[in-house]
């Protein structure tokens, strides 16, 4: 359920914090049932050429596939709470600075094809999956922090990407 009214107190309803580009400031809330996440997909395709930051800290679902693909401005990403991140979930998204997923252990393919990513931030993850030979996969990352990340998924675990990371 997304809506633009402040909940009551009884209902079970958490809020994400949106920052746009001209500087406004929107608050969404939604809960926790199912399709909550096809659901957000759909809200935040409205600000998809506006949307500078987001900010879900009880947001406790995935991150669903091509969630932000090609989401111009977005810059800041912060979901503490999110498991996974779905497949080109961030594709495209070029002016992409600071991801940051406290609980993620998990990212699927292609999630960051394209992005201008200069910080990801995944304490707990396990394992990140890309493509083989992939030389499009945030090619402006600089910080990289995942101590946990050990199953690194690729044919040859050759993270072209990520190799001078580790």
């Amino acid at each position: 359920m997304m809506n633009h009214k402040k909940p009551t107190e009884t209902e079970s309803i958490h809020p994400i914090y949106l920052q746009l580009a001209d500087g406004s400031k929107i608050t969404i809330y939604y809960n926790h049932e199912i399709g909550a996440p096809r659901r957000l997909k759909n809200e935040l395709l409205k600000y998809k050429e506006t949307l500078v930051a987001i900010d879900a800290p009880h947001f406790r679902e995935y991150i669903p596939r091509q969630m932000f693909d090609s989401f111009s401005v977005l810059e800041y990403v912060t979901m503490a709470q999110v498991p996974l991140v779905g497949e080109d979930a961030f594709r495209n998204c070029t002016k992409l600075k600071l991801c940051y997923f406290a609980q993620c252990t998990r990212i699927e393919k292609n999630c960051f094809n394209g992005a201008g990513l200069e910080t990801l931030i995944v304490p707990k993850c396990e394992y990140i999956y890309t493509e083989r030979h992939s030389d499009k996969v945030a090619p402006n990352l600089s910080v990289l922090m995942m101590p946990n990340c050990y199953k690194r998924y690729d044919y040859e675990y050759s993270f072209s990407v990520f190799r001078n990371h580790y």
